[in-house]
């Protein structure tokens, strides 16, 4: 490509980047745009943030309790049960009521199984099925001390039906049963509300649903000295969560290993059996491993072995000879054996260079060992 050709196409992409340039520039305008990043901070994980706080600047400060109410406020304070997965036990149902029934104000929200909950079971509360019509909220208004009305919304569901005992509060719902219901018991009381959402961070602000939470915990009476919100029952474990939102992950993943396992026994065959008890004997490894020597050409290692241990043999029972001349300590080991002092000194100095020599070396050094 040549200098001219290269200046020309050089030209006309800074022109065409140019032209893009000025396309966008005279047909798109930067826009500013709110986008809904949700709540922040302790509201993201408490939906029950915003009450609190509410109960704090009227003067009953507000606390919201991480798991169930393990400890109870002093009698002056209001507590709300408001999980809707609640687990009480009859010994804390036990406390609960004592406590109540010491000025205790009590709200209790309607939960997923309220036929097991102690608080329901003790006022002998039932709950009405909605009908297949009721899909929408229902506006109510609820009368409050100074004469008012404080207008609610509340979503479709289940409601209240009052037992046998006699509630000082009864609030109405326009599709049957009740939406509120309270009791004394003792020097205290109990509200039960068949839906709490209207205490949520999302509602709280709608409608009068302050002014109702904040008469609510009132009970009808003068403001309660503080406010402790349980939103949930307890603290959900890792397999808790595992087994509530994942068990068919975890089924799947069981089924897997119970396959892996089946098919690596089924490869890895049965047991092998246990060897029979027949052995070779002894002499047969040892004739076994000098022919692989002597085939492998290392038979002199075996007679240079058998030669070591002699001379180790008569090193410790006749110190003296290992210092005397080769000939004189063939002929005293061979007075000392009573074999021929040319077979001893073939035994002890010859060279091996047939396997017969090798054999003969070897009994001949075994011999002259053992009769030392």
């Amino acid at each position: 490509m040549s200098r001219t050709t290269l200046r020309v196409l050089s030209f006309l992409g800074i022109l065409a980047a140019g032209g893009a340039a000025l396309f966008f520039f005279t047909h798109f305008e930067r826009v500013e745009e709110e986008v809904e990043a949700g709540y922040q901070g302790a509201a993201r994980s408490n939906p029950f943030f915003a009450a609190e706080r509410l109960f704090t600047r009227l003067g009953a400060p507000g606390h919201t309790l991480a798991t169930g109410p393990a400890i109870l406020p002093p009698a002056d304070h209001a507590l709300l049960l408001l999980s809707p997965a609640r687990s009480i036990s009859a010994g804390q149902f036990e406390k609960i009521l004592a406590w109540v029934r010491q000025g205790g104000r009590l709200l209790v929200a309607l939960d997923a199984a309220p036929s097991l909950d102690p608080t329901f079971q003790h006022w002998h509360l039932q709950t009405t099925e909605p009908s297949e019509s009721a899909e929408s909220s229902e506006v109510l208004e609820v009368p409050l001390r100074d004469g008012t009305k404080a207008r609610v919304e509340i979503l479709p569901g289940r409601r209240l039906a009052p037992g046998k005992k006699e509630s000082q509060v009864a609030i109405p719902s326009q599709r049957g049963g009740f939406a509120f219901l309270r009791y004394g018991e003792g020097a205290g009381s109990v509200t039960f509300l068949a839906d709490a959402s209207f205490l949520t961070n999302e509602e709280i602000g709608h409608r009068d649903h302050a002014a109702l939470a904040w008469a609510l915990v009132r009970a009808g009476g003068e403001a309660p000295k503080g406010v402790w919100i349980a939103v949930r029952d307890e603290v959900p474990t890792l397999a808790q969560l595992l087994v509530l939102h994942a068990w068919m992950a975890l089924a799947s993943g069981g089924l897997l290993i119970a396959a892996w396992l089946w098919a690596s026994g089924a490869r890895f065959g049965p047991l092998v059996p246990d060897p029979p008890r027949d052995r070779r004997s002894l002499l047969e490894h040892v004739e076994a491993s000098g022919d692989f020597l002597w085939r492998t050409g290392r038979g002199g290692e075996l007679v240079q072995g058998a030669r070591q241990a002699l001379l180790h043999r008569i090193d410790v029972r006749e110190p003296g000879w290992n210092r005397l001349p080769q000939n004189e300590l063939v002929q005293r080991l061979a007075a000392a054996t009573r074999l021929p002092a040319a077979r001893v000194d073939r035994a002890l100095y010859g060279a091996m260079t047939a396997p017969p020599d090798l054999v003969h070396a070897l009994q001949t050094l075994e011999t002259l060992r053992r009769s030392l």
